[in-house]
């Protein structure tokens, strides 16, 4: 229609133009894909904030790297980049890097595995810190069985009554390997971990 008008012909794509839509669509692809994520329902998604943050940047500096858009293309690339920098969860939001260790999947280990090498033990001071300050159990003493029995005492006076930590036990133990819908599953079947749970709730 629009080649058949005098009028409308300066408004046709070239084989340029067309060649940068494909090129921006396959960028906005990955915008997508956490668009849907984050917007699902039936499960918890605090917790892939970062995580998809980081997805983002990676696809965009992989499409700038790999792929050699035009350089309008480029660009518009990095601008989108700079604006994910500006948002981007810094250890000033702690409930995201929270929510990304209470994450059952990740633990620690995501941070292991991507790179943060430098921010982990800021990271986990921060939130050993306030699990200490506003969500550990009061620590109760158990002292060994006060007894005259010789032989009670005898095998008690070397024991160490010890009560362990909660959230030291959960980051030192293995992430889970578990469904992103199943998260809330886990926690109802790992009661024990009950006020690690309660902890989610910041």
């Amino acid at each position: 229609m629009a080649s058949a008008d005098n009028e409308l012909k300066i408004y046709l794509l070239s084989d340029e133009d067309w060649n940068r839509i494909q090129e921006v669509e396959s960028l906005m692809e990955c915008f997508q894909t956490a668009t849907l994520a984050m917007s699902e329902a039936n499960h918890p998604t605090l917790c892939q904030t970062i995580p998809i943050y980081n997805y983002l940047l990676d696809i965009i500096e992989d499409f700038i790297d790999q792929k050699k858009p035009s350089e309008d293309v480029v660009i518009a690339a990095n601008n989108a980049k700079e604006k994910l920098l500006r948002y981007y969860p810094t250890s000033d939001g702690l409930v995201y890097i929270i929510s990304t260790i209470l994450d059952p999947k990740n633990k620690m280990e995501y941070y292991h595995e991507n790179g943060f090498d430098d921010y982990i033990e800021i990271y986990k001071k921060q939130i050993t810190e306030l699990w200490k300050k506003d969500y550990m159990p009061a620590q109760i003493t158990i002292n060994p069985p006060n007894t005259s029995n010789v032989l009670v005492n005898h095998i008690y006076k070397k024991r160490k009554f010890v009560q362990s930590d909660e959230f030291d036990n959960y980051l030192n133990s293995p992430p889970a390997n578990i469904e992103t819908n199943n998260m809330l599953l886990y926690w109802k079947i790992n009661l024990y971990l009950l006020t690690i749970y309660q902890f989610l709730t910041i």
